[in-house]
């Protein structure tokens, strides 16, 4: 599933190289894509201005013994950059429903790069997940996932 993702990935730069890429993010726009990391799942999101989108993921985790539905609303912030690529942060929680529950707040940053005018590509490593359901705390370099974002 992660192979696939970072196939994905690497047609998006392939398919980008004989189009400039914008140079600013945009801003007042609705988006979708497709993640893949422990999960591979699908969002939509808005782009409130250049720096801040908002959005929620959707996904499905089929594993033997243990399916599970989540939805995963998230804010990320986006520093200002004089390129096309763009550092991040963002904050994530996570609802997960099915034959595992849990709930939390994933945290972490990023980099996203616009390789097409609508079509960016981003890397991202949460940093800190506070679990609500079961009560947890995890801090390190977890849950790394890629994804392609496409402004409609």
């Amino acid at each position: 599933m992660f192979v696939s993702i970072v196939a994905v990935v690497m047609m998006a730069f392939a398919a980008s190289t004989t189009v400039s890429a914008q140079e600013a993010a945009p801003s007042q726009v609705w988006g979708v894509g497709i993640n893949g990391g422990q999960n591979l799942g699908a969002y939509a999101y808005y782009a409130v201005s250049s720096t801040i989108h908002v959005g929620s993921g959707v996904g499905l985790s089929i594993q033997e013994g243990q399916n599970v539905f989540y939805l995963a609303p998230y804010a990320k912030f986006l520093f200002p950059s004089s390129g096309n690529i763009y550092p991040f942060l963002f904050g994530q929680l996570h609802l997960m429903f099915g034959d595992a529950s849990n709930t939390m707040l994933n945290i972490g940053g990023g980099m996203q790069a616009w390789v097409a005018p609508r079509v960016a590509v981003w890397g991202a490593v949460g940093v800190l997940n506070l679990g609500f359901d079961p009560s947890y705390t995890i801090f390190g370099l977890l849950s790394p996932a890629v994804g392609v974002e496409y402004n409609l």
